[in-house]
């Protein structure tokens, strides 16, 4: 659809700071062509900021790799001369170094070879109990119950309104 064909189309002049008025079929049709074409404008204009949304973030992943590079190759500048060292840590003008002990945790390699054989202190067992909405809704929608404790909410109405693609 190109904007100049859509603009020749529409030969009506609105005051958008006022209220919609459609008191006739011919009205009704023509805010139908205008709403077309402002959805068409809005999704062209999407479609062009979006062209230059990804040429920006192809740019600034580009810009990324260049100098996370170059911050890997400090990184280990540093790191290698504090093993040096051989302290814990070193403080300089500009920052400081220092080496944190990595955290223990637990991999559980075959987890149903531990539970037979493990103590009952090592396993935790849970029963988690809470409504199930869906289960309630369908109880409702069969019986007309509403049970103790819940309400059925209904949301808004709401108006669709569907223009032809052009």
């Amino acid at each position: 659809m190109s904007e100049a064909i859509k603009l020749d189309d529409l030969d009506l002049d609105y005051d958008y700071k006022e209220e919609p008025f459609v008191d006739s079929l011919e009205r009704a049709e023509a805010h139908l062509r205008f709403l077309g074409y402002w959805r068409w404008y809005r999704q062209d204009r999407e479609e062009h900021a979006q062209k230059e949304i990804d040429k920006i973030q192809l740019w600034l992943e580009g810009e990324q790799e260049r100098v996370d590079k170059k911050i890997s190759w400090h990184e280990r500048g540093l790191q290698g001369f504090l093993w040096q060292t051989g302290k814990k840590s070193v403080r300089l003008i500009h920052g400081s170094i220092r080496r944190i002990k990595g955290r223990e945790r637990v991999e559980i390699s075959d987890e149903e070879t531990f539970l037979t054989k493990a103590s009952p202190h090592l396993v935790n067992e849970q029963l988690l109990r809470r409504p199930d909405k869906r289960a309630i809704l369908s109880h409702i929608k069969e019986t007309g119950e509403i049970p103790e404790g819940t309400d059925l909410i209904r949301g808004e109405d709401t108006i669709q309104i569907k223009t032809e693609d052009v």
